[in-house]
Formats: C-alpha cells, structure tokens, sequence
C-alpha cells in the first residue's frame, strides 16, 4: 500500500520521513537514499512497513520502496518588481550609504531586479529628485560640456561635499 511521506531529512547514508497519515518517523535506509534523488522538504509516496529495528519506538516505520512519481511542493514566487519597489529601494541605497553615481545605482538596481534596465535607475533618480526626496550635483569637466560628465545623487547635500563646509545659501 501506498502512504505519502514528507521527508524531512535526506543524507547519502540514511534519511528519515513523516508518515504524512499517522505523523510518526519513518526510517530511510541508503539503498533508498542511494538509489533515489530524494529532496528534504519533498512529498512521496513510499511502502513502508513496520520497522523491527533497535529503534522501532521512536521511529515505527521503515520505508522500503519510493514510488518516483514525486509531488513537488508549489516554487515560493518571487515578489513583483513593481516601479516602486524599485523607487524605495534606490531612496533607502542614497539615504543610508551617501552619495552614488547614476551608474552605481543602476548596476545595483539590476543587480536586485531582473526588470530593471540600464535606464530604469535614471528614470527613478530624476522621479526621487522631481519629487525632492533627493539632491543632484552634475559635475562638468569643461565649460564647453553640453552634457554632465557624471552626475551624484545623495539624500542631502553633506552626502555629497561632506560635512566640514558651510552649505548655507549666504555663505555663497
């Protein structure tokens, strides 16, 4: 007769089961073990019998057969990579490790999120700065420069020139 058992301990030499109908130990000796891919955490229907060994009191069955027909436990699904999943993970990066560049931020981003793009992380950045959660400093390396040629983005200001200057708006 067929009884489903979850295995709950899977070595090479030995294993061992729940009798998933009676919730008593089964014993899995390395023949089965050996000879079948059994996984901990896996159900399957095995033949047990009652165990006569010097450890029958504690673990009453003895699995003689697996059936191979396993009944895969559901894959836990991975939490949705929504927009602002992202926009809080980018906020709490900037808010307690400083200041990063936009090409720091965005090989962490896809680093965390197989949705994220090489453009996800600006999008979000200029989206935290568009709704000033976050400062920017473009950094030019000549006057001619249309474009910055790297761009930092903090929580606050000290992120990025550090805590020692002045950051008042007379002390320009």
């Amino acid at each position: 007769m067929r009884t489903k058992i979850l295995i709950t301990n899977a070595q090479e030499t030995f294993g061992f089961a729940i009798n998933m109908e009676t919730g008593d130990d089964v014993y899995i000796p390395a023949s089965i073990t050996k000879n079948f891919d059994i996984k901990t955490g896996q159900t399957y229907e095995a033949k047990l019998d009652v165990n006569t060994g010097s450890r029958a009191e504690k673990t009453p069955w003895f699995c003689h057969f697996i059936f191979t027909e396993q009944t895969p436990e559901p894959e836990p699904q991975p939490e949705p990579e929504t927009e602002e999943a992202m926009y809080d993970y980018i906020f709490g990066v900037l808010y307690t490790e400083g200041a990063h560049s936009t090409s720091e931020i965005s090989k962490r981003l896809r680093n965390n999120f197989k949705t994220a793009t090489m453009y996800t992380a600006r999008e979000l950045l200029l989206k935290l700065f568009a709704d000033n959660r976050i400062i920017k400093a473009d950094i030019h390396r000549s006057p001619n420069q249309q474009r910055a040629s790297l761009t930092l983005w903090g929580h606050c200001l000290e992120d990025i020139i550090g805590d020692d200057h002045d950051t008042s708006i007379d002390a320009q």
